[in-house]
């Protein structure tokens, strides 16, 4: 447990700080293709930063903070309790809204699509809730489960 606490703090906190303090330390170069570092900063950070507005140059910070919360940390709260697809769902929620009103990524198609993905994973957790409440009934779980992947296939569509 604690080897996961320090993996989840070195990975999850670590590499987001690292990148959020490249990206700051080098925003004048990011978006000006007449900057002396233009040519090096984007070779070492485009793929960071490229496919979002310039207002919003930092947001692959937050992808990773949000991967590493919904697989990191969700692997530590409350093993096998409802406790998971909760928070998972709760996560899922903020970022999508936090997509939703920041419009972050310079084409709306990709905005659509992390509103698209994110949805749907957050339809994926709350059925995982939904079973995880219902152990009356282990039949009913297999329609749930039939029932999501219609959903998620409609979000897709």
């Amino acid at each position: 447990m604690t080897e996961a606490a320090i993996g989840l703090i070195a990975y999850g906190i670590g590499i987001p700080a690292w990148l959020l303090l490249q990206l700051f330390a080098n925003r004048a170069s990011l978006h000006n293709k007449y900057h002396d570092n233009y040519l090096y900063t984007w070779f070492r950070l485009g793929s960071f930063f490229e496919m979002f507005k310039e207002r919003w140059f930092f947001w692959e910070a937050f992808e990773i903070v949000r991967k590493a919360l919904l697989v990191g940390m969700l692997g530590i709260i409350a093993p096998y309790s409802p406790m998971q697809p909760m928070v998972g769902s709760a996560i899922c929620v903020v970022f999508t809204l936090l997509v939703l009103r920041t419009s972050p990524y310079e084409k709306d198609v990709h905005d659509w699509l992390a509103f698209a993905s994110s949805f749907s994973l957050m339809i994926t957790y709350s059925t995982g809730l939904i079973i995880a409440f219902d152990k009356r009934n282990p039949d009913e779980g297999e329609q749930i489960i039939n029932l999501n992947q219609v959903s998620n296939a409609l979000v897709i569509v």
